[in-house]
């Protein structure tokens, strides 16, 4: 039952390659500060799934209210829980990882499962997010991924289908499937300073806004089934060509099945 160390996070990836930390885990605030917990302590400074805009469930509930600010209205206290129900290795090298999270949120779910598949040979991975609540009504699904810009040298190109994320020693190419139409919204971020943190509130090793970007793919509907294909690559090394056709997604030519 941590407390302050117990971020509601569940089924969050981060993501390095050749030397670039790309997707990562930001957050950088004193405990002092209204961004720790509006931010820090949130959902939607993971790389995961919010639902309505609520927090997933976590164990101390941060029912925050102070003069300054109040951020109950998007917390829910209980017991978040994930459960691994695949794990597997391959005899070429690639692996696959799925985590069933039921219990993470203010609903009850039918499903809320995510599927990370390694291709090795050429080296990506392929996510799959099935989020299902059971009452049938329409939600808002906010799929996130935070991107490292403490340098201020990361660029985007592209659109919310295929978008490529450039950093000075690699690339991440993301290709994006889903059940629902998506809109893609940045957002200003915080990474942690590289020299530790502050406890005062205006400490001079805050995090500032924009040392991560939160890319916030944006949709409304009764289920959310989406498939990523997250691609890095060597900084000037050649685009791969990726396309979704039917149950498999087609990588520079070659047909892989997307993991159910």
């Amino acid at each position: 039952k941590q407390k302050g160390h117990c971020r509601p996070e569940l089924n969050s990836i981060a993501l390095g390659a050749f030397g670039e930390y790309i997707i990562v885990t930001p957050g950088s605030a004193s405990y002092r500060h209204q961004i720790h917990w509006e931010y820090d302590e949130a959902t939607k400074s993971a790389n995961t799934i919010t639902i309505d805009g609520m927090n997933q469930k976590s164990t101390h509930g941060a029912l925050y209210k102070e003069g300054r600010w109040d951020n109950r209205a998007v917390w829910v206290k209980g017991f978040p829980h994930a459960i691994v129900t695949a794990c597997e290795n391959y005899p070429d090298g690639g692996s696959l990882l799925r985590s069933e999270a039921l219990d993470a949120y203010h609903l009850d779910m039918k499903e809320a499962s995510r599927t990370v598949k390694f291709i090795p040979g050429e080296e990506f991975f392929i996510v799959v997010d099935k989020l299902t609540p059971a009452d049938g009504a329409t939600h808002k699904f906010d799929y996130r991924l935070h991107i490292f810009n403490r340098d201020e040298a990361t660029t985007f190109t592209g659109n919310p289908e295929m978008l490529k994320v450039e950093r000075p020693n690699a690339d991440l190419y993301i290709a994006m499937k889903s059940n629902l139409k998506a809109k893609l919204v940045k957002e200003d971020g915080y990474m942690h300073h590289p020299e530790g943190r502050d406890y005062d509130e205006n400490g001079p090793k805050q995090g500032k806004p924009g040392s991560a970007i939160g890319l916030d793919w944006q949709s409304e509907g009764t289920s959310l089934h989406t498939v990523a294909v997250l691609f890095p690559k060597r900084s000037g090394e050649k685009a791969p060509k990726i396309k979704f056709s039917g149950n498999q997604v087609v990588v520079n030519g070659k047909k892989y099945d997307i993991p159910e």
